[in-house]
């Protein structure tokens, strides 16, 4: 770094990155592609409170498949981290909480199942099926 200056600083990265704009997105694909798994790692522990090392366990024990469906996720995507949204509200899990993995498909039909209780879906479907005749 050429500079103690935080401003001075800044202005020299932006230069050099601009000069050197190819080998610094060279660069930065070469990261994202080496730490995907540190990414994910990393965001299962802020979000679902679980180690990638317990996410791995789940995924074992379920064989690579979705604890509802027993397929694997129909996008591609990795098993999505379901948890007790009446345990811990919001995004965030305590980690206790943690049921199984899921497929993409399954983790939103869950979460509309649990916003709209069963019950009340019958209802409404079945108010539905009366105004159709």
């Amino acid at each position: 770094m050429p500079h103690k200056d935080p401003e001075v600083r800044r202005a020299w990265k932006r230069k050099n990155r601009l000069e050197n704009l190819d080998a610094h997105r060279a660069y930065q694909r070469h990261w994202v592609a080496t730490h995907k798994e540190n990414k994910h790692a990393a965001h299962i522990r802020y979000f679902y409170g679980i180690t990638y090392e317990r996410y791995q366990e789940l995924l074992a024990l379920q064989e690579g498949v979705c604890a509802i469906c027993k397929k694997p996720d129909h996008l591609g995507k990795r098993l999505a981290v379901d948890h007790d949204h009446k345990c811990c509200e919001g995004r965030r899990s305590c980690g206790r909480c943690v049921r199984a993995l899921l497929c993409s498909r399954c983790n939103k039909n869950v979460s509309y199942v649990e916003r709209h209780p069963v019950r009340e879906y019958l209802q409404i479907s079945r108010g539905y099926e009366c105004q159709k005749k």
